[in-house]
């Protein structure tokens, strides 16, 4: 429409709008909505040209448009929010598969796996997860068969200790033992000859020296209490543990002890310590008893001497040697002079005083690789191994003389003095076996007495 004024037939005229834009219009009894653009029209004059509709179609459109609008954005806010809560399910469930599969990880569970569906990070992250919570899970099942193999092993030669009657050998395996199992710097066994002697080292391994001083104050607690020691002197813990000869409630004869810096012994290290310490202190008291019940096998109780038993056996060898060999072999036989006599007088206690003097002179005068025995009775012998006949003799005065110069307390009744004849043979020379060679030394023994005693005959 042109112009500024409408008019429409039975209606009054309505003033248009002179400039762009929208704006309402009334027309009689009705409202329009103007929309008005600006156009330069004819011979460049501006015109102004306004388009009318009813403002209740207007309104309508309006408003079917802006529902419209609102229930699509309406949907779409829907949608999103649904989108966004799955999403936001979906992620929740995943951090808490994460964080379960995490927790037993962290509580030692190695078996734990997170769901890998689906090609996102998440899927990546977790057959990540998965893969090294599988490789510790084997990793920790190399190290716990490792550990297994190694205390096993521990254990087995623990249990080996018992048979080894090699004291020095002994020490060696249990130190060297220990200072591996339980990871320590260095550790040594250390032993004393008696209560009142200090010890002495006599087995090491590792570094002793950087560790030294824990281990001293650690050996030093337990010869004095007698038990199992832990210490920790300048970030230095050291373990010890007791020794003894025989038996375990008798006194400290070693020790046993491991150190090493900073870091202390867990309880699996001290019970393996401990272990092996005790295994060795049972093989060394085995040892003792060992030592102990073979000696007196072989020993004869009053004095001292090798008994008769042992006394054949070592003849039995030498004159073995002097077979393969042509090794000679000594043999003197020697009876105490008139010992009955002593026995009725003095008595029998009096009598076995004498006869472990004399026993004395014996061991003393005879050479370390000589075998002095009581051969019954108040009869005493000594196998001279590689002696002839004259070395035989002359060790065979200085045994007459050494008795000769006894003189035996006898209490009241003042200094007991005793002789002893003696007999001597060798071979080559006399018999051809040990028997022979026993009768021969006797017949010699019986000449002495015979001839005075208190003298030496030899058998040639």
């Amino acid at each position: 429409m042109l112009g500024s004024t409408l008019e429409a037939p039975g209606m009054a005229a309505a003033a248009l709008p002179d400039r762009a834009g929208k704006s309402t219009v009334d027309i009689g009894q009705e409202t329009f909505t103007a929309g008005t653009f600006k156009d330069t029209g004819f011979l460049n004059r501006p015109v102004y040209v306004s388009v009318l509709s009813p403002q209740e179609r207007v309104t309508d459109s309006t408003t079917r448009s802006r529902l419209l609008a609102g229930g699509i954005l309406f949907g779409f806010f829907i949608l999103a929010f649904t989108f966004a809560v799955l999403v936001s399910r979906s992620l929740q469930r995943q951090i808490e598969s994460f964080l379960k599969a995490a927790r037993r990880l962290g509580g030692g569970d190695f078996t734990a796996t997170v769901p890998t569906t689906g090609r996102d990070e998440f899927a990546a992250l977790g057959e990540e997860f998965n893969k090294m919570s599988h490789q510790l899970e084997t990793r920790l099942d190399e190290l716990e068969q490792e550990r297994a193999r190694l205390q096993e092993a521990m254990r087995r030669i623990g249990t080996t200790f018992a048979s080894n009657l090699d004291r020095q050998r002994l020490l060696e395996i249990v130190v060297k033992t220990a200072v591996d199992g339980v990871g320590a710097d260095g550790g040594r066994a250390s032993v004393r000859r008696s209560a009142d002697e200090p010890l002495e080292e006599v087995a090491a391994a590792g570094r002793v020296n950087g560790v030294s001083a824990a281990i001293r104050a650690a050996e030093h607690e337990v010869l004095l209490g007698g038990h199992p020691v832990e210490l920790t002197l300048d970030n230095v813990t050291a373990l010890a543990h007791p020794l003894h000869e025989e038996e375990s409630a008798g006194p400290v004869s070693g020790v046993v002890a491991v150190a090493r810096n900073g870091r202390r012994f867990d309880t699996n290290e001290q019970e393996l310590f401990h272990y092996l310490a005790g295994q060795a202190a049972v093989s060394i008291a085995n040892v003792g008893l060992h030592e102990t019940v073979e000696r007196q096998a072989v020993t004869d109780e009053l004095t001292g001497l090798s008994n008769r038993r042992r006394f054949e056996e070592k003849l039995e060898d030498e004159v073995e040697r002097f077979r393969r060999f042509g090794q000679p072999v000594g043999l003197v036989l020697l009876d105490i002079d008139d010992f009955k006599r002593v026995n009725d007088t003095h008595g029998h206690q009096q009598g076995d005083v004498v006869l472990r003097e004399v026993a004395r002179v014996l061991r003393e005068t005879s050479r370390e690789v000589d075998e002095p025995a009581r051969y019954g009775g108040e009869e005493l012998a000594v196998v001279l191994p590689g002696t002839d006949l004259e070395g035989a003799v002359n060790l065979a005065e200085r045994v007459r003389r050494g008795i000769e110069e006894l003189a035996v307390h006898a209490g009241t009744n003042g200094a007991l003095r005793v002789t002893a004849s003696l007999g001597v043979a060798t071979l080559p020379g006399a018999g051809y076996d040990a028997r022979s060679l026993v009768e021969a030394a006797d017949d010699a023994l019986y000449r002495a007495k015979r001839l005075g005693k208190n003298r030496t005959e030899r058998n040639a």
